[in-house]
């Protein structure tokens, strides 16, 4: 009993693991993607965030969170497998054998004194009512064209 016990939560520590790792890459993903697109993005967005790193929430919308799913599929010799799709899914029904892993929230501010430059924070949560997130990240970026 004691080692079906420990069993258990050395595989708890695994998939905990995993799972910060994946929401670190959904992070820097939407933190690329969010990149390449400011200039063009205004400033606004779903959460604020308090010194203690938890996030006040707003309104999600397709303009400022968006989900991560895993999709399960069986192979051909029974075994499963699943794939990451990261995307603009805000609000769709959830196909069947799809489910949520994240939720991406992010935010664009426009850096105080320097009216050129944009603070993107991407926050990454288990659910849309989560205030703690499971990865945050922040970059700054000039939108001045030469």
């Amino acid at each position: 009993m004691f080692s079906l016990q420990l069993i258990l939560v050395k595989a708890a520590g695994i998939e905990m693991e995993d799972r910060s790792r994946r929401a670190a890459e959904a992070c820097d993903s939407a933190l690329e993607a969010l990149t390449v697109k400011v200039g063009g993005l205004s400033p606004g967005g779903s959460f604020t965030l308090a010194p203690d790193n938890k996030l006040n929430l707003s309104a999600c919308s397709a303009n400022w969170c968006d989900e991560y799913r895993i999709e399960e599929s069986s192979g051909e010799n029974g075994n499963d497998s699943f794939s990451i799709a990261g995307g603009n899914y805000w609000g769709d029904q959830l196909p069947y054998g799809i489910v949520k892993l994240f939720v991406r929230r992010w935010r664009i501010d426009t850096v105080p004194n320097y009216p050129d430059l944009r603070e993107i924070t991407v926050a990454v949560l288990t659910n849309s009512e989560s205030t703690t997130p499971l990865a945050l990240q922040t970059t700054r970026i000039s939108i001045r064209t030469p």
